[in-house]
Formats: C-alpha cells, sequence, structure tokens
C-alpha cells in the first residue's frame, strides 16, 4: 500500500522553516514512516522509532540536497532506525537480567547477566560510555557528541568500535545467544 508523501514544493517550504508546511510534512509521512516501523522494528516499539525518524526528519529536512529522492532518504531514515531499535532491545535484554536472579532456573539468567556486564566492564572507557548511551540510553549519534563534548565523527568511530569489540568479546567467551549473531 502506497501512500502519498509530500511533493517537492511542500517539502521545500518545509527545510525552509514554515511551520504549517513542516506539520503538513508531519501528516503525510508519518502514516507510511509508522507501517514500515511496524514491519521492520519491534511492533511494540513501532511508535518509537516512528517518533524518532519523523523528529529526525524534521531536524534534518533542510541538509537533503535533493528533496525529489525524499522517499528513498526517509526510506533509509526509517530502516536506520529501526536497525538502531533492534540493536538496542537486544543489548538491553542482556543487561536487564537482575544481578540477583535466583539460582533455580533462573541461575543460567543471573549468570549471563553477569558475564554480560563483564564484557561490557572489558571495554575501553570510552568505548563502553559510547555504547551505554546510544545503545541502551537511546540517544543519537548527534545527542551523544554534545553530552560528551566531542565531534560526531569521533562518536560514529567509538560507536563502531564499541559495537565491534562487545561483539568479538561476547563470541570469544561464548555468549552468543542463538540468534543473536549480528552485532548489538
Amino acid at each position: 500500500m502506497r501512500t502519498h508523501l509530500p511533493d517537492v514544493p511542500l517539502l521545500r517550504r518545509a527545510a525552509s522553516g514554515d511551520a504549517d508546511a513542516r506539520s503538513q510534512v508531519l501528516r503525510m509521512a508519518a502514516p507510511t514512516v509508522l507501517r514500515w516501523c511496524t514491519r521492520l522494528a519491534d511492533p511494540s516499539e513501532a511508535e518509537d522509532v516512528a517518533h524518532d525518524v519523523l523528529t529526525h526528519v524534521l531536524d534534518h529536512l533542510s541538509g537533503v540536497r535533493d528533496l525529489a529522492a525524499f522517499p528513498s532518504w526517509l526510506w533509509r531514515v526509517t530502516t536506520r532506525e529501526a536497525a538502531r531499535q533492534q540493536r538496542r532491545a537486544k543489548l538491553r535484554s542482556w543487561l536487564s537480567i537482575p544481578a540477583d536472579a535466583a539460582l533455580d532456573p533462573g541461575q543460567e539468567r543471573g549468570d549471563l547477566a553477569r558475564r554480560v556486564r563483564e564484557v561490557l566492564a572489558s571495554l575501553p572507557r570510552r568505548q563502553r560510555e559510547i555504547l551505554l548511551l546510544c545503545e541502551l540510553e537511546g540517544y543519537t549519534d548527534s545527542e551523544a557528541a554534545v553530552l560528551l563534548q566531542v565531534p560526531l565523527g569521533t562518536v560514529k568511530s567509538r560507536l563502531g568500535r564499541a559495537r565491534e569489540g562487545f561483539m568479538v568479546e561476547v563470541r570469544r567467551r561464548g555468549l552468543v545467544p542463538p540468534g543473536a549473531e549480528g552485532t548489538p
């Protein structure tokens, strides 16, 4: 099902800051984005992911060079946010296991939580910080850059190294649960 997305003149007005045009863009794009998010992300998180996508659209629309390519740009933003949500959900599921989990059937979960926390603790401090901010706390790269007072490129490179280092160490320790072979 294709939904009508904003046309280029409306996008130009919105990109220049016209509040009415921005509202129209949101109203027009929201159903498509929500539908995509429902299919790409965990359905229980779809509204949150769609909100993140639409916020990104408003924040970055003025930087889109070819507004005629808006639908493909919107798709890329949506898929990136959905993937980010899945990474955060996977990492959160590992880290939300209580440290004092019961010893009977839950003993394995408690042990896994302890071991995953050990993996995080083994990462260099800067990588651990960025992984926790972006993957667990949900900060965007730009927000993390402001918080840490470092350039955006630094955040992106640290985050990439942190994700890679986390998964290398998880695999080395044999902690990869079934179906979680990808990066966090």
